[in-house]
């Protein structure tokens, strides 16, 4: 369990990572139950942030970095418009198989805006545990 500090939104319409850093390290099945969590916002109220998992190994990427590792599960798309502009909660959950035994892996958020304006997470919970 780990409660990351806030990273910098972005205003790209390319999702960038969020640099959280999350870590975890499989060590009997290689299969882990991941989710993530926390608020949502835009500094507008037309836009859609896109939110996705991502995870991966050797060095964990920083806050607006190109996506890189894997993206898994479905890609949560918030407007803030439907909520008249407020932050939303958010939890994404993915079942990730066959990772590699004791192989460090890092845990983030892709995260995209459609519209120009900042799209920001934050109150993030990490949750990984290994599953049997």
């Amino acid at each position: 369990l780990a409660t990351p500090a806030n990273p910098t939104g972005t205003s790209s319409a390319s999702a960038v990572m969020m640099g959280l850093a999350g870590t975890f390290t499989p060590a009997t099945t290689g299969d882990i139950h991941l989710t993530i969590c926390g608020n949502a916002v835009e500094s507008g109220t037309s836009g859609v942030i896109g939110i996705q998992l991502s995870y991966g190994t050797s060095t964990a990427p920083t806050n607006g970095a190109a996506v890189t590792g894997t993206q898994v599960g479905a890609k949560l798309l918030y407007n803030p418009a439907s909520q008249g502009g407020n932050a939303g909660c958010f939890s994404l959950t993915a079942i990730i198989t066959g990772l590699s035994l004791s192989t460090a892996y890092w845990l983030d958020l892709a995260v995209s805006n459609n519209n120009g304006n900042t799209s920001s997470v934050s109150n993030l919970t990490i949750s990984a545990f290994e599953i049997k």
